[in-house]
């Protein structure tokens, strides 16, 4: 590596690479729908050409310190991971998803390697700074389009919003989609780049800017109605809570605490003596189905529509509702039973492969060819990031995977000897990971996560200026 260096050291310059790499993560959430190009056995991009370019020319440029031997093996495992895949090739049943598979699986070693490459390039600071601001602004140009989704009911069209003719408006109306044509989908990326901005930010606590955060990403969860999701939003918020009571300055507060008594106290006496209403998300949210339906019959070759109302005298109120429900599902199922039953033959498609896994992207194909025992409807993807990797790569691949997590979050809790908020932060955001790899149909095939996991590696063995 040096000898290239000595080389060909004099062609690196670092602002050309600087500027690309702001390009290249720009890029990020566009991917392959920013300028496709198909070339018959594949689909290239601007962001796929700036990856190899970068990838190879930081090899031109010295590294401010060595290697660390744990970064060396992380990105060793990646391409371990790709050349897995690559061998199953001959032996799967699918092959041109498979294909497409291994494609990502490459890409994903590629994109960890540069991530580590730039961070040795830069240095951490620098290297922490500038995704800093870059996922803020990522942060912020999603969140803009999703209020302006939110707002007007407008968006990208896809598969998606074919399906929005055939529901009644609701929710998944105005969920924001972006281009992934998935509320789940556009939820991963704004997690996603949301913990980014926590990650780099080199402080474990601004409670205003990550309270606003938190807010937006469980705004558009709750638009959602992804329950991971909520569930992610409220780690955070527990976090921020714990992180905001160990950072006050009661002593300081003291002025404002009768200020606060008195709101608090108006408070509880506007509760005690009000009545309070609640809406359908609330309570008794069936209730306020029965004036979306509208019952129809013919007479005499005419069409006439009457009030549901009588329907809830002659048959009651939830037998309705049941039927309704009924009539909705035809031919579908539950989501979460769909989810459950896909776990299951996860399970069951690792036990039959005796945990060596069947093979990239073949989860797909024994669900499309009703090989497993579970009905999951037309669902074919595994909607489960980690049964995702043990279903169709076993164990070889799971068990270090996990193993890297585990390790660089003992690294941080070694550096953080006392449990500092950075800490907490930290391990919020491992949480939020795995539990956001849930959130989508497919993990694996979401750039957001070949970005998010070197990073969240990077910042476990650093220390924040503050604690």
């Amino acid at each position: 590596m040096n000898r290239i260096q000595n080389k060909f050291g004099t062609f690196f310059n670092e602002k050309i690479f600087r500027n690309l790499f702001v390009l290249w993560v720009l890029l990020f959430p566009f991917d392959a729908n920013l300028l496709p190009v198909s070339i018959g056995f594949m689909t290239v991009y601007p962001s796929l050409f700036l990856l190899f370019f970068l990838l190879g020319y930081s090899f031109l440029g010295k590294p401010n310190e060595p290697f660390n031997k744990a970064d060396k093996l992380v990105i060793l495992f990646f391409f371990i991971w790709a050349f897995y895949g690559i061998a199953w090739f001959p032996f799967v049943h699918d092959k041109k998803i498979a294909f497409y598979e291994i494609r990502v699986l490459i890409l994903m070693a590629s994109t960890v390697w540069l991530l580590f490459r730039t961070k040795y390039l830069f240095g951490l600071k620098s290297f922490s700074d500038i995704l800093n601001k870059l996922s803020i602004f990522l942060f912020l140009l999603l969140t803009g389009f999703a209020f302006f989704e939110y707002f007007s009911g407008i968006h990208f069209a896809g598969k998606f919003t074919e399906k929005l003719w055939n529901i009644p408006a609701g929710n998944p109306t105005y969920s924001p989609v972006f281009l992934f044509d998935n509320p789940n989908t556009f939820l991963c990326y704004l997690f996603g780049f949301a913990i980014l901005i926590f990650l780099t930010g080199r402080i474990a606590f601004n409670k205003w800017k990550h309270l606003s955060i938190i807010f937006i990403l469980f705004f558009f969860s709750n638009a959602a109605d992804s329950k991971f999701g909520r569930i992610s939003s409220y780690l955070l918020l527990t976090v921020w809570l714990i992180s905001y009571l160990r950072t006050v300055d009661f002593g300081k507060t003291k002025k404002y605490a009768w200020w606060a008594a008195v709101a608090a106290a108006g408070l509880v006496f506007c509760f005690a003596t009000k009545e309070i209403y609640k809406g359908p998300y609330w309570k008794d949210s069936e209730h306020y189905l029965i004036p979306s339906i509208h019952p129809a019959k013919t007479e005499n070759d005419k069409l006439f529509f009457y009030s549901s109302d009588s329907l809830v005298k002659q048959f009651g109120e939830k037998e309705v509702i049941k039927s309704f429900r009924d009539y909705q599902m035809r031919g579908t199922d539950w989501a979460v039973n769909i989810r459950k039953n896909l776990l299951k033959n996860g399970w069951y498609l690792t036990k039959q492969s005796r945990f060596m896994g069947v093979g990239p992207a073949q989860f797909r194909w024994y669900h499309q060819q009703k090989q497993v025992p579970y009905p999951t409807t037309t669902v074919d993807s595994p909607h489960d990031g980690l049964m995702e990797i043990l279903s169709q790569y076993g164990i070889l691949i799971l068990v270090p995977f996990l193993s890297i997590l585990f390790y660089y979050w003992l690294t941080a809790f070694r550096i953080n000897k006392k449990i500092s908020n950075y800490f907490i932060l930290l391990t919020a955001c491992y949480l939020i990971l795995i539990i956001i790899s849930d959130m989508s149909s497919a993990w694996l095939i979401l750039n957001i996560g070949w970005l998010l996991i070197p990073v969240l590696l990077i910042a476990s063995s650093q220390q924040p200026d503050e604690t």
